[in-house]
């Protein structure tokens, strides 16, 4: 006999239906995140490759601003990034 069948109620309605609103929670703060995180990178590497072509520090000053503002720090990533897709995986 599994030890878990013994110890651990079945999930009602309820609890299911609780387990999917979490799921639209965090899939609605995960979605717009990475797509932020991914157009900024983008961007970022856009005006990079662009500023070292044409030699203008303009370029790779507005890509060094995108990459420090739109991609945010350890923090959001771990929170906005990590935590919502080990909290779905889990």
């Amino acid at each position: 006999m599994n030890f878990f069948d013994v110890t651990l109620a079945p999930p009602r309605a309820d609890h299911i239906l609780i387990a999917k609103y979490i799921v639209i929670v965090l899939s609605l703060m995960f979605v717009p995140y990475i797509s932020t995180l991914f157009g900024s990178t983008l961007l970022s590497l856009i005006y990079s490759f662009r500023g070292k072509n044409e030699n203008n520090p303009m370029f790779s000053r507005l890509s060094q601003d995108i990459a420090d503002t739109l991609m945010g720090g350890w923090g959001m990533a771990i929170v906005m990034g990590m935590l919502p897709i080990f909290t779905l995986a889990a």
